[in-house]
């Protein structure tokens, strides 16, 4: 409340914006539905909905705002908005077209109590990965000045393979893992989680020794420019280098928690995050005053695994065997050709000039070093005969081969 003006604003935002928790609960619940039915498409796209309806109305409108004697930062308001109702009403008709658009009703029945009964620890469970955010802000903000600057670019460069692999792969696998369970399929139930397991170490391990190996080229590409200089692009990239080792642990619990909703057990994720923010604040504890913002980064990357560690042992002590050797087998495979992949990515990457940073010249150099590294791992793990990389390829001949029938 330093500031009364900026005060005032956030309050007018905070009231403005309230609208789009009604449009993004209802989107939650219009994605839930359809991938229940196995319609991945429009929950997955949606949200690029949003950030398409902020950049246009930002683009749009700040500058006439502003002209107008307004606060430009209502055109992001706009946008949010906007981009909530885009969102919800993009799965209006998908939801139409299986039947499944839901009539709006006041009414309580069995199966709504069950699922309140679940939604408790899920929600929970969401609360707490919001403190496990809070409190690396926290604890940055102890430190040198930049350090909460440094661990947030690093955590949204290692959000994205998360948020579009990870997350992608459990979603995809919940109503089978529901389906065999519900069958009382249990050889099933084990079979389905192993394969989503070993799909997302598929995207994973590569995805963690990429941003690991060229943590400073993609921020430098990325950031460096302006404000942004040499010194924060180095910071930075020694915080990516380790919230990126994080990235298979992350993987490994997200589709373990869907085993465990399937299971009809929502409460033991939910502990289980407990015994991870107790970790990760030991860690940040024990590492910031000597190592900074990279003592933190390595608490981030280091108590996912721990996390998935746990998994598996209460899993295994609950269901019996997992097939574990079956998943350690594929990752392996996957760790070999992700070594390839590092080792093409070191010899493109030789004529490069990084401290220049975002240049047009570095961009390009970039994306051919990615180009050469994804190509190098999948012709690795095509070699090591990865069962993940034959269902890619006969994908992409499926997919080939049906545009040109269409043809």
């Amino acid at each position: 409340q330093r500031d009364p003006e900026k005060f005032s604003l956030c309050i007018s935002l905070t009231r403005a914006l309230w609208p789009f928790l009604v449009f993004i609960g209802l989107c939650a619940i219009a994605m839930g539905i359809l991938n229940a039915h196995r319609r991945f498409f429009w929950p997955a796209f949606s949200p690029a909905l949003l950030n398409l309806a902020i950049i246009a109305a930002t683009l749009a409108g700040a500058s006439r705002l502003d002209a107008a004697g307004h606060n430009p930062v209502w055109a992001l308001a706009i946008g949010v908005l906007l981009g909530g109702a885009l969102q919800f009403a993009a799965h209006l008709l998908p939801l139409r077209r299986i039947d499944r658009l839901p009539a709006p009703s006041l009414r309580s029945g069995p199966a709504i109590r069950q699922v309140a009964g679940l939604l408790g620890p899920s929600v929970l469970g969401m609360a707490l990965y919001q403190v496990d955010i809070l409190l690396t802000r926290f604890f940055a903000s102890m430190l040198d000045e930049g350090s909460v600057t440094y661990l947030f670019y690093a955590a949204r460069l290692v959000e994205l393979p998360q948020a579009l692999f990870a997350m992608a792969v459990a979603t995809a696998a919940l109503p089978r893992l529901s389906q065999a369970e519900a069958a009382s399929d249990r050889d099933e139930t084990k079979r389905t989680w192993r394969r989503s397991v070993s799909m997302s170490s598929f995207v994973a391990l590569p995805a963690f020794a990429a941003l690991a190996v060229l943590a400073e080229p993609v921020v430098a590409v990325l950031f460096q420019r302006g404000e942004f200089d040499r010194e924060m692009t180095v910071h930075t990239a020694s915080a990516l280098v380790w919230c990126a080792a994080g990235i298979p642990g992350v993987a490994g619990v997200r589709n373990t928690t869907q085993l465990f909703f399937a299971l009809r057990d929502a409460r033991t994720p939910v502990r289980l995050s407990f015994l991870n923010l107790v970790v990760f604040v030991t860690l940040c504890l024990s590492l910031m005053w000597h190592l900074g913002h990279v003592g933190i980064a390595i608490a981030s990357g280091v108590t996912p695994n721990v996390q998935f560690a746990v998994q598996l042992a209460v899993l295994r002590r609950r269901i019996g065997p997992l097939g574990l050797r079956e998943v350690a087998a594929d990752a392996i495979r996957h760790a070999v050709a992700a070594a390839a992949m590092v080792g093409a990515c070191l010899a493109a990457a030789l004529p490069a000039r990084w401290e220049e940073g975002g240049t047009i010249r570095n961009a390009a150099l970039l994306a051919a070093v990615l180009a050469a590294g994804g190509a190098a791992y999948f012709g690795a793990a095509w070699a090591l005969g990865t069962s993940d990389a034959r269902a890619l390829a006969a994908a992409v001949r499926r997919g080939i081969g049906g545009r040109e029938a269409r043809r």
